[in-house]
């Protein structure tokens, strides 16, 4: 059985994604991705994108995933560039902007780092395994991001800044190994 989605934590965290990206000329990424843990079959894997102050929608299109068992939705934060291709969330080189830096602390794979400062903002992803965030005061350039990306890297020992990252409130159950723990998102 899935989990429920909290539709309260989802509009918050998808309306703070879309003030931070305000005034970005660009896209946010909605991306779902899973596997059926007994036949390993991909299920759900689809990504769409929305323009800039469409919260609502965007929040519709994660509430719509609520009941799809083994489906993980991901929102990331940054902003893509307008003209991705169809179903492609695409790579480093088609963001605009950069609106956090993430850290991730898995506890499961004994990576969890110490972090520099408190985060303002913490996804519990999995039980023991947290995704403390720093949203941006304003929205970076991914050139002027990579250097305090990599300076937070070096603080911690972690990996942020190069993958997606849940949505509040919107997780559910992974299979096997680091892209299949159990994701469950809380605010703390």
């Amino acid at each position: 059985m899935s989990a429920a989605f909290d539709r309260d934590q989802v509009h918050a965290h998808i309306a703070m994604l879309h003030q931070l990206a305000t005034g970005i000329e660009g896209v946010l990424v909605l991306a779902c991705y899973g596997e059926d843990p007994q036949t390993g079959r991909r299920v759900g894997n689809t990504v769409e994108r929305f323009a800039i102050g469409d919260v609502d929608e965007m929040v519709g299109a994660i509430m719509a995933k609520e009941g799809h068992a083994h489906l993980n939705v991901y929102a990331p934060w940054h902003v893509m560039r307008s003209d991705l291709a169809a179903g492609k969330r695409g790579g480093k080189d088609d963001v605009r902007a950069v609106l956090a830096l993430v850290v991730d602390q898995d506890a499961d794979t004994g990576k969890s780092g110490e972090l520099p400062m408190g985060a303002p903002y913490v996804l519990e992803t999995s039980t023991g395994n947290f995704q403390p965030i720093y949203p941006l005061a304003r929205a970076l350039l991914p050139g002027e991001a990579q250097p305090i990306a990599d300076a937070l890297q070096i603080a911690t020992g972690r990996t942020m800044a190069r993958k997606i990252w849940a949505t509040c409130g919107a997780c559910r159950e992974r299979s096997t190994g680091p892209i299949r723990r159990r994701r469950i998102a809380a605010d703390r």
